[in-house]
């Protein structure tokens, strides 16, 4: 299980005085966030891979089909 700092570290939240008392006033909040936060990174970053393996496919076929010009 994630603790308080765990979340506000990755929130990136500067530790002065002021913003660590307005982050304390909803840890509830920042838990919340963080794990939504966490979640749509990962659906991102698996989008993100599956759409550059597409797009290398796709450059392989490309460079595959020129190929296949130039020697004909």
């Amino acid at each position: 299980m994630k603790t308080d700092f765990d979340c506000y570290e990755a929130l990136g939240v500067a530790w002065s005085k002021r913003s660590y008392q307005i982050v304390l006033l909803d840890s509830d909040r920042v838990r919340s966030l963080y794990s939504t936060e966490a979640q749509n990174a990962r659906q991102r970053y698996k989008q993100v891979r599956e759409l550059s393996s597409v797009n290398n496919l796709r450059k392989a076929i490309s460079r595959s089909e020129f190929k296949n010009i130039s020697s004909s």
